[in-house]
């Protein structure tokens, strides 16, 4: 079985094709290529757990790093010590046997390493995404009056100038 057969099958085993209707685009995205790159770069092994929506959570061993700009996301890993042991070893091959201050580098770095695949995904590909979320914010939160054509003109030139790398920023 292929990466993406992998990827399809952990996907339609869980709760995910439930729960993708109370999910905007972003978060769809998102959760495929966590589980994308895990099975990649972790483990190919796994399955997806309950996905859950809530307001607040309490974290007990949090690892955890923002994607600033629009969109924006908070992502953390948390669980079981020996478990997240477990997946800083099989990421990092470093020899990490215990929950210590290398064992939250290298699940820190996983984190940065699949937020940067994410967001770089969110280019072209993801451009009308990233454009009706910018208007959306923009004009209900900062009283703006972007339309789509203004966006897709500012954005596309940012996101797609040739040999640019950028992440679209807001900064409070």
């Amino acid at each position: 079985m292929n990466d993406q057969e992998l990827l399809n099958n952990i996907l339609l085993n869980s709760s995910f094709e439930s729960k993708k209707s109370e999910m905007d685009e972003f978060t769809i995205l998102y959760i495929t290529k966590l589980v994308s790159d895990i099975i990649l770069y972790v483990d190919a092994d796994i399955s997806l757990g309950d996905i859950t929506f809530c307001d607040s959570y309490n974290l007990e061993h949090e690892v955890s790093q923002e994607i600033t700009g629009i969109p924006s996301a908070y992502s953390a890993l948390d669980g079981n010590i020996k478990v997240l042991t477990a997946f800083a070893e099989s990421y990092s091959n470093l020899g990490i046997a215990e929950f210590d201050s290398l064992c939250r580098e290298s699940l820190l770095d996983f984190l940065n390493l699949h937020n940067g695949l994410f967001v770089v995904e969110l280019s072209e590909k993801n451009l009308d995404s990233v454009i009706r979320k910018y208007i959306d914010y923009y004009n209900s939160c900062e009283e703006g009056c972007w339309t789509y054509e203004k966006a897709y003109k500012r954005i596309h030139q940012v996101m797609t100038m040739e040999d640019a790398m950028c992440i679209v920023q807001h900064d409070n």
